[in-house]
């Protein structure tokens, strides 16, 4: 019996052991399957799937710029979309680049371009940001409203100069407003230039005259009050906008019709460039040579001005200009700080000519200066000083006579040449002289320390108007600054 008993307490502790083992098996499974479940019931994230996460405060440095992230759902169902738009309604050039940020309360769209110079691109590109936080700043003020900004660009180019305008849109809980930006780069130096310093007030007064002519407006009784929007560079000339009223529109003035209006020119030199610091107190004379170039006597007064610290303005032939050789030494002229200017073509009486002879004598020579040094003429002297309305109309330069004519053309005497510049030479005089002739070259070396040593600074047109605070107009016949 007490066999059998240890059996029977054998078996029930197997069978014990098979329940236990049975039962951990099935909490398992049951433990499975209970997760399992209880994931097929748990809530989906709050928000519809796909929508954007803020990128950070405007003007975070770590996240400004940067398009806001989508929060992470396992599959979207929708594609993202932006809480803020907007439109690309203008001609970009380069890479347009998008700047995002969106809040609760103020989100922005900032759109600048980016270039192949690094340079001007980082430049552009702090331009957009100072636009930025500078309208941040306003905005402030607009406390618990609803504020979007969006600043988009349309640029623009002429070989150095490189134009971009921002526009600038704000709205505040609902309401509207804009307003332009612009800016305005020389690639000549690698810097920005003060976009509105660059057309003086005489360009925008010509600008101004030829803004009612497109509004079909005459007579200064009617004359419409014209607000200066902003301008453009372009291949074809620098585009101004304008608003009259309701009316708005543009208009092209090409860059030849400009650039004596212009404070640098389309190839990025400033015209301070060759304005030398001299002695405001000291008096001033203008020496002025005409119907050059010539191969040796033009290089050889370069060697004597140089010599003497002193410079000048060559009024050249276009056909002269074309002669071999002529290149070079007008390229000398230039380079040596000198003032290249337009004598015309062919030396004709230019009030005989009809316009279209006019205009390509104009053109021609013009064209010439500007093929040899990258810049246009800065004044025309008219062939024997003949002058009318017409020459004066399509000169597109300041007109220049003389008030001391040296008569080397008729005397070519040297010494009659030194005694006739000294009997008639006084403060801020024009003389008149031409390089074509030895004589003249001989009468210079004479004739140039000569006037030193009396005291007078021997300089060029363009420094004789600036240190007598006259801006000449184009169209307008100068004799000196004086009278």
């Amino acid at each position: 019996m007490t066999r059998m008993s240890k059996k029977k307490r054998r078996q029930q502790l197997i069978r014990k052991r098979i329940l236990v083992i049975s039962g951990c098996i099935l909490l398992v499974l049951l433990t499975i399957y209970f997760i399992k479940l209880g994931k097929s019931f748990q809530t989906e994230p709050s928000g519809p799937a796909g929508m954007l996460t803020p990128s950070g405060t405007p003007g975070d440095s770590k996240n400004e710029g940067n398009v806001a992230q989508i929060s992470n759902t396992p599959v979207p169902t929708e594609e993202p979309k932006l809480m803020i738009s907007y439109e690309e309604n203008y001609a970009h050039t380069g890479e347009a680049k998008h700047d995002v940020s969106i809040g609760s309360h103020f989100s922005y769209v900032v759109t600048y371009p980016v270039y192949e110079e690094a340079k001007l691109s980082e430049e552009v590109k702090s331009a957009a940001e100072y636009l930025l936080a500078r309208e941040q700043e306003a905005l402030e003020t607009a406390e618990n409203q609803d504020c979007r900004l969006w600043i988009d660009y349309e640029d623009g180019s002429y070989r150095s100069l490189v134009s971009v305008v921002f526009h600038i849109t704000k709205e505040i809980s609902g309401e509207k407003t804009g307003s332009t930006y612009s800016w305005l780069y020389n690639k000549k130096k690698d810097e920005p230039y003060d976009a509105e310093k660059l057309f003086s007030e005489l360009a925008y007064r010509d600008v101004t005259k030829k803004i009612k002519e497109a509004c079909g407006v005459t007579g200064e009784e009617n004359a419409p009050e014209v607000e200066h929007l902003y301008y453009l560079m372009t291949e074809e000339g620098a585009r101004f906008f304008y608003k009259n009223g309701e009316e708005s529109g543009s208009i092209v003035v090409p860059y030849v019709e400009l650039h004596t209006y212009m404070a640098v020119t389309v190839n990025g030199m400033e015209r301070m460039d060759n304005i030398r610091k001299l002695d405001p107190d000291k008096p001033m004379v203008a020496l002025t040579y005409d119907d050059g170039p010539h191969s040796t006597n033009t290089k050889r007064l370069l060697q004597i001005l140089e010599k003497n610290g002193a410079r000048a303005t060559f009024f050249e032939l276009g056909d002269r200009l074309t002669w071999s050789g002529s290149k070079e030494c007008a390229q000398m002229v230039f380079e040596a700080g000198h003032e290249l200017a337009s004598h015309a073509y062919s030396h004709a009486n230019l009030t005989r000519l009809s316009v279209e002879e006019l205009q390509k004598e104009f053109e021609k020579t013009r064209e010439i200066i500007y093929e040899y040094t990258g810049e246009y003429p800065t004044f025309v002297r008219a062939p024997g000083g003949s002058v009318n309305d017409t020459v004066k109309q399509y000169a597109f330069a300041p007109l220049i006579n003389w008030s001391v004519d040296t008569r080397d053309w008729e005397s070519r005497d040297r010494d009659k040449i030194v005694e006739e510049t000294m009997k008639n030479v006084r403060k801020n005089r024009i003389v008149l002289m031409h390089d074509i002739h030895t004589c003249t070259v001989d009468a210079s070396e004479i004739l140039i320390p000569k006037l030193i040593e009396q005291g007078y600074q021997l300089v060029t047109l363009s420094e004789l108007f600036y240190y007598n605070g006259i801006a000449p107009e184009n169209g307008v016949l100068y004799h000196s600054v004086d009278y």
